[in-house]
């Protein structure tokens, strides 16, 4: 894997990011097509077993569920948060930016 230093920081991380848009809770309202839990973290995991440690996600996506499975796949995989660099947007819902 590839890796560059993140602004002027010692920060490195990969040159390729894992997008967050298709983990989360499944809806008919928004994405059908997300993976589950389980599968959100295999794919996390195989994902940084080849040196991937930059995850991009937003509260928008899968209704704020996105950010919660990567955050609980981390967590179950044991992976230290100081190892990955998670990157997120915030899209403005009605005055909410979250659950």
């Amino acid at each position: 894997m590839k890796y560059s230093k993140l602004g002027n920081t010692n920060i490195e991380v990969s040159k390729i990011c894992m997008g967050g848009m298709s983990f989360g809770e499944a809806s008919e309202k928004f994405h059908q097509w997300t993976l589950n839990q389980t599968d959100t973290q295999e794919m996390i995991k195989h994902a940084y077993s080849l040196g991937v440690n930059f995850i991009d996600t937003a509260n928008c996506y899968s209704f704020g569920t996105s950010e919660e499975y990567i955050g609980k796949a981390l967590k179950n995989l044991g992976i230290p948060r100081d190892k990955v660099v998670l990157a997120s947007k915030v899209y403005f819902n009605e005055g909410k930016l979250g659950k």
